[in-house]
């Protein structure tokens, strides 16, 4: 019997498995290379639960006719823009999805698709992905979104303001579970006056690396999450200037910030790419769990401390 005719004979079970490992596109493919393979494609197709590859714009198509099993859309990539067809396929197909990718779609777009979906539509949007690229593009769409109750907003603009962002799409009086934010930011108590309510999560990470004057919106900041979210991930927000690090001025101001919050979620968790030492322990004094990249020279002090607080400090890095 040839290898062909071994393949093709094999248990359509058999057969799963082993193109579990194949990238989705090569799995895509078998049923055009072999004709013989085409129902077994198409019965994995449809049983298939999640694409995590990245997928071209042209096989949107086919993902949404074929992998009916599909519980959220995958990731869309290419040249080939994202068009008003393809936008309406995704949202008919996944409705509780809204993606709007400005690195492949022009702002007229984005705003004609906008004013095409029915308030019936909007309020069935349990999650939210935007990714900017060109604050200037994303300037130029006509938003005009309604009150929005989601599970998770994300906003992916690497280089461009993240305020700016927050305006343009009006989400203050939003409820958000969980809330993902990467992009330039200048003044943290700023941005927080713009956003949406999160009850859950909130995720800020700051690609802009220039150091910036603190104000007296950043301890209100930092009180706000301390009081309302029980989990905080910060990354590139809190930046030490002095040597040592105790003798810098944000340290004072976090731990008063911290220590001066009076509704603090229980069983919280802080996720920072940096603290000193008087930070973390404001942070555990309130019950919350920390992980986060430390000084090595604050490391003795550390050690009384992480020995009066078992289990709830966890080093990512030494610096």
């Amino acid at each position: 019997m040839s290898l062909q005719a071994n393949w093709t004979n094999l248990p359509i079970e058999l057969i799963s498995i082993i193109v579990s490992s194949f990238p989705f596109v090569t799995v895509a493919k078998l049923a055009e290379i072999n004709k013989s393979m085409t129902s077994n494609i198409a019965f994995i197709m449809r049983n298939i639960n999640a694409i995590d590859d990245k997928i071209s714009t042209g096989s949107i198509d086919y993902v949404v006719k074929k992998c009916q099993g599909v519980k959220s859309p995958p990731h869309f990539c290419g040249f080939k823009n994202y068009d008003i067809y393809s936008m309406r396929q995704i949202l008919k197909r996944w409705p509780d999805y809204l993606n709007l990718n400005w690195d492949m779609t022009s702002a007229h777009t984005i705003s004609t698709f906008l004013r095409s979906v029915k308030i019936s539509s909007f309020r069935q949007i349990n999650h939210m992905s935007l990714k900017v690229t060109e604050i200037n593009k994303f300037s130029l769409t006509r938003m005009n979104l309604h009150y929005m109750e989601l599970s998770s907003l994300k906003i992916d603009a690497e280089a461009c303001d993240l305020q700016t962002i927050l305006v343009g799409i009006n989400c203050r009086s939003w409820d958000v579970d969980e809330l993902y934010l990467r992009g330039d930011l200048s003044d943290l108590g700023s941005l927080m006056m713009y956003a949406p309510a999160v009850s859950s999560k909130i995720t800020i990470i700051n690609t802009n690396d220039n150091y910036t004057v603190l104000s007296s919106g950043t301890e209100q900041a930092i009180r706000y999450l301390m009081n309302t979210i029980k989990d905080v991930h910060l990354c590139n927000i809190i930046k030490f200037c002095c040597d040592p690090p105790g003798s810098c001025t944000i340290v004072d101001l976090f731990v008063y910030a911290i220590t001066t919050s009076q509704f603090i979620p229980t069983n919280g968790t802080w996720i920072v790419d940096r603290l000193n030492v008087d930070m973390i322990e404001a942070l555990v004094m309130n019950g919350i769990t920390v992980k986060c990249g430390v000084f090595h020279s604050e490391m003795n002090e550390l050690k009384v401390l992480e020995e009066n607080h078992p289990n709830k400090i966890f080093v990512t890095s030494v610096l």
